[in-house]
């Protein structure tokens, strides 16, 4: 609860109350917060992890993280879901930019797109990636 009182706030916690005596950034810091934070950068953002934040479209970007692409059959058939249901949380990942699709005749394939994003939340799901046990797994031979 925040209760504005001239230039202080006060603010209830548990019973017991705080107070800002506030602000204490300069105006120029405070219109440079504000111009990056209207960016529609920061509500791409937040519209990429709405997309992703149901826990079988969570499951969805884990796959597609471990295999180059996937039938959308084949991610029904891995989560216990519907083809359909599978599709409906594809659409939505798609409407994000997070996955991208290829046709071969009446099979569509998904995979992740090349974005800034999906490395993170890469990173985020499997921590730090060490690159020489990667090109093992694939039968690759490390620079001497």
């Amino acid at each position: 609860m925040l209760k504005y009182v001239n230039m202080e706030i006060k603010i209830k916690i548990d019973g017991e109350e705080f107070c800002c005596h506030g602000p204490t950034l300069s105006e120029r810091e405070l219109k440079l917060l504000q111009q990056r934070l209207s960016s529609t950068a920061t509500e791409e953002l937040a519209d990429r992890f709405s997309a992703i934040s149901h826990p079988s479209r969570m499951k969805i970007f884990s796959i597609l993280s471990l295999v180059t692409e996937i039938c959308v059959c084949d991610i029904a058939e891995i989560l216990k879901l519907t083809p359909s249901a599978a599709s409906q949380h594809l659409s939505k990942m798609r409407a994000a930019n997070i996955v991208k699709t290829r046709r071969n005749a009446q099979t569509v394939y998904y995979s992740l797109t090349d974005s800034e994003i999906n490395s993170c939340l890469k990173l985020l799901l499997f921590g730090p990636q060490d690159k020489s046990k990667e090109r093992k797994e694939k039968g690759e031979r490390e620079a001497v």
